[in-house]
This record gives C-alpha cells, sequence and structure tokens, in this order.
C-alpha cells in the first residue's frame, strides 16, 4: 500500500475537492483532504472530505 500526497496552495476548496475525487474515481483509490489550519502559534490539520481515522493503522 503507499499513498500520494499533495499540497496545495491558493486554490479554492472546492477545485481541490472535485480533484481529489475525480483521480480518485480515475485510480479507485479513497482520498482524505485536510486543510491546514494556525491557532494561538500551533498548526494543526482539519479533515475537510474523504476517509476517516488512519488508513495505514493495522486491521
Amino acid at each position: 500500500m503507499h499513498a500520494h500526497e499533495h499540497e496545495v496552495t491558493d486554490a479554492d476548496a472546492d477545485e481541490v475537492l472535485a480533484w481529489a475525487k475525480e483521480q480518485a474515481e480515475a485510480e479507485g483509490w479513497t482520498y482524505t483532504a485536510y486543510l491546514v489550519v494556525e491557532s494561538d502559534g500551533a498548526v494543526g490539520l482539519v479533515r475537510i472530505s474523504g476517509v476517516i481515522g488512519d488508513p495505514w493503522a493495522a486491521r
């Protein structure tokens, strides 16, 4: 199993989500999209679409 990761800046979230969905459907993949957020000097991720949980976790 492997992952493809892309960081997109200065883009519309709807366009990014449409692109991710299109790519995933074309390849038979699942996807998850996150926003990078900053609060009180700390940086984190907020999931906005896709797989919930850790797809890399042992099953």
